[in-house]
């Protein structure tokens, strides 16, 4: 199982503020299991847009995120 960190989670948080979205990265942890939430905090934005902003940083760590099947605004790490 991939797993991203807590200082991801802040560079990818400055990273949206610092292209204009708004949104914020959540992380829930716990017992060895992860999930990522994106939050709109104003102007909504397309979740395709906002995973290729993620996924350009996470590249060099190998990890990329997908939308989720239900919601798309929860994320799946691989």
């Amino acid at each position: 199982m991939k797993t991203i960190s807590i200082f991801q989670v802040q560079d990818i948080n400055n990273l949206l503020k610092q292209n204009n979205y708004d949104y914020i990265l959540k992380l829930h942890d716990t017992c060895g299991s992860q999930s990522l939430y994106l939050q709109c905090t104003g102007k909504t934005t397309g979740i395709n847009e906002l995973c290729n902003l993620i996924n350009n940083y996470l590249k060099n760590d190998y990890l990329q995120v997908i939308p989720g099947t239900i919601n798309p605004y929860n994320l799946t790490l691989k």
